[in-house]
C-alpha cells in the first residue's frame, strides 16, 4: 500500500487504520533527497508526533529552517533479500527519447546496488539498518546488479528479478511524458530509479525522479 499524506489535510484514521492492518510503515517527506527526513515506524503515535514536529527540524546540512511538507506513506517490505546480512536497494537509470511525439524507453542493463551501513533487524529501526544509500554503502559491498546477485542467489533467481524489474519498467514508462521545445522536436530525459527486492525475488518499485 501507498498514501499520499497532504499536510493541511491530513486523514489521521485511515492512518491509523492501516497501521492495524500492517505493522511497519515507511514515512517519506516529499522534500530532500539522499534519504533525508525517511524513517520506519510500527505505531501509529509514533508517526503522528514525528509529521507534527517536523515543520522544524534540524539535519547536518543546514541550520533549523521550517517546512511545510506532504509525505507519502509506504508499506514497509519487511521481507527484503539480503547481502551480507544487510537490506538494500537497486538505482536504475532509464532514458525516454521523444522524436516528433514517439517515445521510446531505454534501460541500462546494469544497476547500482545500495547497501545498508547495519545487519537488518526489525529488532532495531534505526536509519544504519533500514537505509540504504551510496552514503551508507561499504567498499566491500559496493557492487552492480545483476552480478552481485547471481553470484549470491544463482543466474535463475536472478533472472526472475530482472523479469520483474523489466515489467515494472515497462509499466512506468507508459505514464511518464516528456516535451520538446517547438524546434527541434526532438528530446531526452534521464530518470534514476529505485528498485528494492524481497526474499521470493519480488522486485517492487521504490520511487523514481528526473533530478
Amino acid at each position: 500500500g501507498q498514501y499520499n499524506i497532504i499536510n493541511n489535510n491530513i486523514n489521521w484514521d485511515l492512518i491509523e487504520k492501516n497501521f492495524k492492518k500492517n505493522k511497519y510503515w515507511i514515512i517519506k517527506p516529499e522534500i530532500g533527497c539522499g534519504g533525508f527526513g525517511i524513517k520506519v515506524f510500527q505505531k501509529y503515535l509514533n508517526i503522528k508526533k514525528y509529521i507534527t514536529e517536523f515543520n522544524t527540524i534540524a539535519t547536518k546540512a543546514e541550520s533549523k529552517k521550517k517546512y511545510d511538507n506532504n509525505w507519502l506513506m509506504q508499506k514497509y517490505i519487511d521481507n527484503p533479500l539480503l547481502i551480507n546480512n544487510k537490506k538494500f536497494h537497486i538505482r536504475f537509470f532509464i532514458i525516454l527519447t521523444n522524436s516528433n511525439n514517439k517515445i521510446k524507453t531505454y534501460l541500462f542493463k546494469k544497476g547500482i546496488i545500495y547497501v545498508s551501513k547495519n545487519e537488518f533487524t526489525l529488532k532495531n529501526l534505526s536509519f544504519d539498518v533500514h537505509d540504504s544509500h551510496g552514503t551508507t554503502t561499504s567498499k566491500e559491498d559496493a557492487n552492480l546488479f545483476p552480478d552481485k546477485i547471481e553470484e549470491l542467489y544463482g543466474k535463475k533467481n536472478s533472472d526472475k528479478v530482472m523479469n520483474g524489474i523489466i515489467n515494472i519498467f515497462n509499466f512506468i514508462s507508459k505514464y511518464i511524458k516528456i516535451k520538446c521545445f517547438d524546434n527541434p522536436k526532438k528530446c531526452f530525459c534521464i530518470y534514476g530509479a529505485d528498485i528494492m527486492v524481497t526474499n521470493k525475488y519480488e522486485a517492487k518499485f521504490i520511487e523514481i525522479n528526473s533530478n
